[in-house]
């Protein structure tokens, strides 16, 4: 039987890859956060890229790995399909950065909620203005070492950004109680604040106290001109706080920090350095606290809280201090003067 043989070649064998299901490679895409690096996938197959561009894939991206070539022209590229589903915004250290390129993601991305502007010094009050404008649904804004963020840009936040529970201006000069004030106010649903170095005084502690009610984390290093009044009212209003920094403020005294812990019971990362001002007097709530025996430390102890208490690295004479490294308690009683010198120095210095 002179039957002929025929023989079939076999095809390609499959690369893993392409035995994956979409919603494994959706969850695999969804690590790329980088815009190039999206843009170069969905060229590869046909399928890679109906995938990315019907998977939402787009709803965090991270501008700041091009940071040092990241500019206004590269962000009007973007193709629609990321615009669409943008969500989550992170520019940070994109110092080439403008207005413009936020004026044109906000018209075009009717789903974002966050944006990152770290140390991007191009970025001015009028970004403010027009995210408050035109971001109602505004949840994450950071705007830390800007100098250019003003009352008038936080005032323009605080009116049309209700929704905003996280806001992050620390090292911005330019703004004082009105600004606050203003945010405090009109935006109830804080949980996350940072003023580091800002020019606030008690007035914006007391309106954070009284509307801010879901503050847990609270950052106020180096405010100088707040002093333990306005720290005790925090004490009296804010029973969901988690982290406080005090750091450098220097009215602030131990009185009101014994007050904070005995009375926050969820306090449980506390920053604080030891001032010249141990006791007040202006207020009552304070005052019957000054013979109180209660033993802070044990509290903080007993409850395993976190306290920085002092950073001095020079001590005293015959000063007692103790740390726990095991647990979760750092305490170090030492005062301003022993951590500036004798010579009466910065901390900066």
């Amino acid at each position: 039987m002179g039957g002929r043989c025929s023989l079939v070649q076999p095809g390609p064998t499959p690369s893993v890859l392409d035995q994956l299901s979409d919603e494994v490679l959706c969850v695999i895409f969804r690590c790329v956060t980088c815009a190039a690096d999206l843009c170069a996938l969905s060229a590869v197959c046909r399928r890679w890229h109906n995938v990315i561009t019907t998977k939402n894939i787009w709803d965090n991206l991270d501008f700041s790995l091009d940071q040092k070539n990241l500019d206004d022209k590269r962000v009007f590229c973007l193709p629609d399909v990321v615009l669409k589903s943008l969500v989550n915004v992170n520019f940070n250290h994109c110092s080439k950065i403008t207005d413009s390129s936020i004026e044109f993601l906000i018209h075009r991305c009717p789903r974002i909620a966050k944006f990152d502007l770290f140390r991007c010094p191009l970025i001015t009050q009028n970004t403010l203005q027009s995210l408050g404008t035109f971001c109602p649904r505004l949840d994450f804004l950071n705007v830390a070492f800007n100098p250019q963020v003003t009352d008038t840009g936080l005032q323009f936040i605080a009116q049309g950004c209700p929704n905003l529970r996280h806001l992050k201006i620390p090292y911005c000069y330019s703004f004082s109680d009105v600004g606050m004030i203003a945010i405090a106010e009109c935006c109830p649903k804080l949980v996350t604040l940072d003023i580091t170095h800002a020019q606030v005084t008690n007035l914006s502690l007391f309106t954070l106290s009284e509307n801010c009610l879901l503050l847990e984390n609270l950052g106020l290093c180096y405010c100088n001109a707040i002093s333990s009044v306005g720290v005790v009212r925090l004490a009296q209003k804010l029973k969901h706080l988690h982290t406080l920094d005090l750091r450098f403020c220097e009215s602030v005294g131990l009185l009101s920090i014994k007050v904070l812990v005995r009375f926050v019971p969820t306090l449980r990362n506390l920053q604080y350095m030891q001032t010249p001002t141990d006791e007040i007097y202006e207020d009552d709530f304070v005052a019957q606290f000054e013979n109180d025996t209660f033993n802070w430390t044990e509290h903080l102890r007993d409850g395993h809280q976190y306290v920085q208490y002092g950073m001095a690295e020079r001590w005293p004479p015959n000063e007692a201090r103790f740390s726990s490294y095991e647990g979760s308690v750092s305490f170090q009683s030492a005062s301003m003067s022993s951590f500036y010198g004798s010579e009466g120095g910065s901390a900066a210095d």
